[in-house]
């Protein structure tokens, strides 16, 4: 700080106006009146110091005081509330500084100047790889949210970038709990005024206290700049006015960056999880920080910049050092909280610690956190904290008997109730040797990937220790082998883990385990096109005696589907009534949602369109509610056909395709992306938005690798036929309408629909009555299974063979 000269002015009050909290008290007062509590929140002190503070400035008459009533979560309340006297002080922002003037007779003098606000971008001292990262932040524009563990360098990636812009101004914000709106606004006003633009600092200085006036303007000057803005730690904000400020900047498009441990909800954002860096690059740090790589450092830190670093400067001895340099230097209390904590996996919660120590009572709980977090082993995380892993290993080591704490900790994970705990849970149950809470939790491995945590599934299961449980193993390959299934990570894979699945609960006994994985089999080799093969092992199942009433409703079901698939509509439709309504007596949500979204399917091919839409928009409802994501995104999927099937807007069909897609986006159903995409590409091309069709197209050639699903590749197939015959390319179209027929040899519905398509390419040809024949043939089989409206559609289309081409296709599926 500068200060001027100053005669007469009372030392006490000069004291005051020298503190640097008191200035920062002073500046939020100027934006807006608070309470002591409220203050003591946003800038990190304890509440009694702030009391104490603001006692000394009202005395000295810098701020007054009044009792008002305000609304808490605990209801309305009465607080003391505090104000700043613009009659006897005046704060001006500039770019030089804020500058504090003392006015009034009692003050013969004052002038202090604080130096401005800096926005300082940090330094790299080493960078490798992130490539798809920096690629992301260079071609993403808007608010782009890079997200994930502390110290993986999130910090540096944003640095890195930005240190290979030329000529961008930069606004780099560190967010501390401290902050307010007011402050960050502050900021931003200066950086604004440095570029030559003095609206918000004009506003600021006006003392303008109107909270959406200033966010408002600071959002309309970042929209004209041509500056980059950073939000780094964005976790550790605290005032709900920077949270509304960033999300009119992702709303507005503004280019920025946000730095987060945590996800970041924005609408209008793009987000980026930072992973770890590859063996490759571990190993390129290793070398750039002067050591030899080391194979146990690259394993154990899995691509952790920040533990790479530590693990490298203890060398070996990471463990001993860990134990000879903190845990000698704690109490026993602290190594009693400690040393139970080992057990839990990344992030923690107060109420996780309390769950292995006996009940700890929270104020001692926060005590240790924050002497922890002062020696670095533990690093605050929002409401949670993280152990750090290489103190983590060396502590769990000195646990005798780990099992008691890892199933104190699966239990109340488990309490939670949520998909990702009970995935948590499971690892401890398994850990503790509660094979049977463990299998408990496995046995609704179907819901687990439903909501998005298949990939959290398998990488669980992956990471953990040899099991000596027939049954534990029966249920582990037979989530593991549906997850690989549903996430497309290999047929071959998922065949081989469920036929063990099978042999192992042949072995222990478990009937349950044997029919769930002799239906998946079943699913495997109907997703390849066999499906008498399918069939034979559905068939298997349901000869095994003694089954729950819920694991026959599943292989009722997938026979059901089979019937489906050869066109044997009634048989299908009878078959999922029968297991639908068992699902609902035994309240089996997911199974009995499965069986009605497929029910409203047969409905659709039977014409049946009005009760279809109307079940359909019912069961949107109630899925999106219970959070089963990919059964959301198959009822989008079917509401897109059911709306064609009514002659519906094929603009309002894709918009659900695009609700489907978000949904399997989220849940990782990779295989169905790959199938709506191509029904909406269909889509584009029947209307003729061939551009986007094939920007659409370019995505697929992304994602088909590694699918085996016939009903998925036939369906890409099938989209890249009917852009070529919208783009007049008819010669490649027949070459993947062929291949489409083949992959569909098996499945009579899709079949039926090529082929119909296949009799429109034969009228782009020329060829109108072959275009006819093979279309009276569509129209009598479809009439056949009780298709008639279906079969309406397919004989419009051939009064339309010598019409323009949104005639002719606009009633072909």
């Amino acid at each position: 700080m500068e200060y001027a000269h100053s005669k007469g002015i009372k030392r006490y009050d000069l004291s005051l106006l020298t503190d640097q909290t008191i200035i920062t008290m002073l500046c939020m007062l100027k934006a807006e009146p608070s309470y002591p509590r409220r203050l003591s929140q946003l800038i990190g002190i304890k509440e009694s110091h702030i009391s104490v503070k603001l006692k000394k400035l009202e005395r000295a008459g810098f701020v007054g005081s009044k009792w008002v009533k305000i609304i808490t979560r605990e209801g309305y309340k009465n607080v003391k509330q505090y104000y700043f006297k613009s009659d006897k002080l005046v704060i001006t922002f500039s770019p030089e500084g804020v500058e504090v003037k003392a006015i009034g007779a009692e003050y013969e003098k004052l002038d202090i100047t604080i130096p401005s606000y800096k926005s300082e971008i940090p330094k790299i001292t080493s960078f490798v790889g992130r490539n798809t990262e920096l690629d992301f932040l260079k071609n993403t524009a808007g608010v782009k949210v890079l997200w994930g563990i502390a110290g993986i360098g999130k910090t540096t990636l944003a640095a890195k970038f930005i240190s290979e812009l030329e000529h961008v101004p930069v606004f780099w914000h560190e967010i501390k709990q401290v902050d307010s709106l007011s402050y960050l606004i502050t900021k931003l006003a200066i950086f604004f005024s440095l570029q030559g633009r003095k609206t918000l600092l004009n506003l600021v200085n006006r003392g303008v206290r109107d909270r959406r006036a200033l966010m408002d303007t600071a959002i309309g000057e970042m929209r004209i700049s041509n500056a980059i803005f950073v939000l780094d730690d964005f976790h550790r904000c605290m005032d709900g006015g920077i949270s509304e400020l960033l999300q009119g900047m992702a709303r507005h498009g503004v280019n920025s960056i946000v730095i987060s441990r945590q996800r970041v909800p924005l609408q209008g954002s793009k987000d980026l999880k930072v992973e770890g860096l590859s063996n490759e690059e571990s190993a390129e740090l290793m070398k750039m920080q002067g050591k030899e790589p080391s194979q146990d450092v690259i394993a154990r830190a899995q691509g952790h910049p920040l533990l790479i670093s530590l693990a490298m400067q203890t060398s070996s001895k990471t463990n001993s050092y860990v134990r000879d340099a903190i845990l000698e230097n704690l109490d026993e209390a602290e190594l009693s909280m400690l040393v139970p904590i080992s057990v839990f996996r990344g992030r923690i919660s107060l109420q996780a610690v309390q769950a292995v120590t006996n009940q700890a009572k929270i104020g001692a709980v926060i005590k240790f956190i924050m002497s922890m977090e002062r020696l670095g082993v533990i690093a605050e995380s929002g409401n949670e904290f993280e152990l750090h892993p290489l103190v983590r290993d060396a502590v769990y080591g000195i646990l005798q008997y780990p099992g008691e704490l890892h199933v104190l900790a699966g239990n109340f994970y488990y309490k939670r109730g949520n998909s990702g705990d009970k995935l948590e849970a499971l690892f401890h149950f398994i850990m503790g040797k509660d094979y049977e809470m463990a299998i408990e939790v496995l046995s609704q491995y179907a819901s687990f990937i439903d909501e998005g945590y298949g990939e959290v599934l398998v990488n669980v299961i992956g990471h953990l220790p040899a099991i000596n449980s027939s049954r534990l193993a029966a249920w582990l390959l037979l989530a593991e082998g549906s997850a690989r299934r549903l996430l497309s990570m290999g047929m071959d894979a998922s065949r081989e883990l469920l036929g063990e699945a099978v042999k192992s609960a042949d072995e222990s006994g478990d009937k349950r385990a044997k029919a769930l994985a002799l239906n998946g089999l079943g699913i495997i080799y109907k997703e390849l096109g066999e499906v008498e093969m399918a069939r034979k092992y559905y068939l298997e199942a349901k000869k095994i005696k003694g089954l729950h009433s819920l694991v026959v409703s599943r292989t009722l079901y997938n026979i059901a589907e089979a019937e489906l698939e050869i066109g044997n509509l009634k048989s299908a439709m009878h078959g999922m009534e029968k297991s639908m309504n068992i699902d609902i007596k035994y309240h089996d949500l997911r199974g009995y949602y499965v069986s009605r979204l497929n029910i409203d399917y047969i409905r659709f091919l039977l014409g049946q369109f009005e009760t279809a839409i109307n079940d359909l928009t019912d069961v949107a409802e109630k899925l999106e509610k219970l959070g089963l994501k990919s059964l959301l995104g198959y009822c989008y999927l079917h509401m897109a056909y059911t709306i064609i099937g009514m002659d519906g807007s094929l603009s309002e069909a894709l918009n659900f395709l695009n609700l489907a897609l978000d949904q399997y986006a989220l849940s990782g159903f990779r295989y169905m992306q790959v199938y709506t995409l191509a029904e909406a590409i269909i889509i584009k091309a029947k209307i003729k938005n061939i551009k986007d069709a094939e920007a659409d197209v370019k995505k697929l050639e992304g994602m088909v690798d590694g699918i085996e699903d016939k009903d998925v590749l036939g369906n890409v197939e099938l989209a890249r036929a009917v852009l070529l015959m919208a783009s007049g390319k008819l010669l490649e179209a027949e070459i993947h309408l062929n291949n489409s027929s083949k992959l569909f040899s098996r499945d009579w519905v899709s079949g039926m629909r090529v082929k119909a398509w296949g009799g429109l390419l034969e009228s782009l040809k020329g060829d109108k009555d072959a275009s006819k024949q093979i279309l009276v043939g569509v129209q009598n089989q479809l009439a056949e299974k009780g298709c008639n409206a279906m079969a309406d559609r397919f004989k419009k289309c051939t009064y339309e063979l010598t019409g323009s081409w949104e005639g002719m296709c606009k009633f072909l599926m």
